[in-house]
């Protein structure tokens, strides 16, 4: 059935954009590609949203454009400009006055943003700034992973491995009727 299907969605579909759905270009070749095709600023910014290494390949190309044009970008301020975009250029992009001048705004140092969007891929919303610690704050809670005080003693593997049995041993024998 489904193999039918499948068949007859191909078989049906417009043949322009077949090779819409197979194809041998890696993800870092399409953001290279995406770039260099761009035909505008916004376009070719918009590659930052992939993982760094998806455009390294034009990182410097990138770097020229962002240098050249962040004083008129500023000045001007372009619509697709948002605080959400600014948040998401890494550090090393961006001069480093106006790094400076982000980092005093936002209390802290700058982190990444990590989409366009100011939200992650599960809506939870971005942090664009991570607040210094309290210098004067002396008491601070013990380290913690996952539920465990990291700061204990480690056990050997046969201990865990003993109070994991341990804690499967049934405390009450139970006999069960034979079956008839």
């Amino acid at each position: 059935m489904f193999l039918m299907s499948s068949l007859a969605f191909i078989g049906l579909m417009d043949r322009k954009y077949f090779g819409t759905f197979f194809t041998t270009m890696t993800a870092k070749q399409s953001t290279t590609m995406k770039f260099k095709t761009a035909k505008n600023d916004q376009q070719k910014i918009n590659v930052l949203k992939y993982y760094p290494t998806y455009y390294e390949e034009v990182e410097v190309e990138l770097q020229e454009l962002i240098d050249e044009n962040w004083e008129d970008w500023m000045a001007d301020r372009p619509e697709w400009l948002t605080d959400n975009v600014i948040a998401s250029i890494p550090d090393n992009f961006l001069p480093k006055p106006e790094v400076k001048r982000l980092e005093k705004e936002g209390g802290g140092k700058r982190r990444r943003s990590s989409a366009f969007g100011g939200t992650g891929g599960s809506g939870r919303a971005s942090a664009k700034v991570q607040p210094n610690a309290n210098a004067n704050d002396s008491e601070q809670p013990p380290a913690v992973h996952l539920g465990v005080d990291l700061e204990s003693p480690r056990i050997s593997n046969q201990e865990q491995s003993r109070r994991f049995r341990k804690s499967w041993e049934f405390k009450e024998e139970v006999i069960l009727p034979r079956g008839r």
